[in-house]
């Protein structure tokens, strides 16, 4: 879905913002990016974090 490059920023970022109990700047991250792969790559992340699988 993402190259390692692009994966670990992406992960850092969202990690920094799940870290700093931003929820909120996750949603506005996302809205700003306006990607829709970075979205699926973010929602795959979180489906993670909270321990379900991801099809």
């Amino acid at each position: 879905m993402a190259g390692y490059r692009q994966g670990k920023m992406i992960s850092h970022r969202f990690l920094d913002l799940l870290q700093h109990q931003e929820t909120a700047g996750v949603e506005a991250w996302l809205k700003q990016e306006n990607d829709p792969r970075l979205a699926e790559i973010v929602q795959r992340l979180t489906g993670i974090v909270a321990g379900q699988v991801v099809a």
